[in-house]
């Protein structure tokens, strides 16, 4: 079972944030994890980007929520990627996470901190 997930924001030309799951690994920007060492995710907005977008004669401005998601590891590590839709993207992922954690018999991740501009889900 895959699951990938780009986060859009640009770390360079044509590159962006990555995430992958693979199985029991998390794989960010070529980075490998084993999902069993995460012990908390964090999503918080840290600001608001304005787009802009031209189709034609008509032109249409969008605002999208914009921010980071933290995986806090068990060994103390983090690993931070920026999106835009932080919320969205990591109730996905811990949506995703769950299925792997609960097929692999492990603890799964729960909400123990929830706002209008951060979330925070932990297996401890």
């Amino acid at each position: 079972m895959e699951f990938i997930f780009i986060a859009l924001k640009s770390i360079g030309k044509n590159n962006y944030n990555r995430l992958v799951l693979k199985n029991d690994k998390l794989v960010i920007n070529k980075r490998e994890f084993l999902i069993d060492e995460i012990s908390r995710i964090e999503a918080e907005i840290t600001e608001h980007i304005r787009v802009i977008e031209y189709l034609g004669r008509n032109i249409t401005e969008k605002t999208y929520p914009s921010g980071i998601i933290k995986f806090k590891l068990k060994n103390g590590d983090e690993v931070e990627v920026e999106t835009l839709n932080p919320l969205t993207k990591l109730e996905e992922l811990v949506l995703k996470l769950n299925i792997i954690y609960d097929r692999l018999g492990k603890p799964k991740l729960y909400v123990s901190e929830s706002s209008t501009y951060k979330s925070v889900y932990s297996r401890e």
